[in-house]
């Protein structure tokens, strides 16, 4: 029987200012089969903010807000959940390892945006 590749899902999750939680995940391509997956989750969340909080922008991960997403209540980062090894189908072009790097270097990094629109009350 041929060896089936083995790739990694990287879950995240969405949760609004009302408690609403919305899951996501991404599917890389992982060519370190003896990998640990518990040591590895320790490992990404030392690069997260408070171990477990991350901005999906910069990391060019799926958005998974909600349609109803209010940028005065709702923040904008999204936390990590845990890893798996999967045989799905791979959904992002880069390796497990180059997305490790990315982590690293920018899953802190606040997205940049414009000066913040003010709403007068009427």
């Amino acid at each position: 029987m041929p060896n089936t590749p083995t790739n990694i899902k990287f879950n995240y999750e969405y949760r609004d200012a009302g408690g609403n939680r919305k899951g996501g995940s991404i599917i890389l391509e992982c060519s370190d089969t003896d990998i640990k997956i518990k040591r590895t989750e320790s490992k990404i969340r030392r690069y997260l903010f408070d171990e477990e909080f991350f901005y999906p922008y910069k990391l060019s991960i799926p958005l998974i807000h909600f349609a109803n997403w209010d940028q005065m209540l709702d923040h904008d980062w999204y936390r990590f959940e845990n890893l798996e090894l999967t045989e799905e189908q791979i959904t992002d072009p880069r390796s497990f390892n180059d997305f490790l790097s990315d982590l690293k270097k920018l899953a802190k990094q606040p997205p940049i945006f414009s000066k913040p629109i003010y709403l007068k009350s009427t």
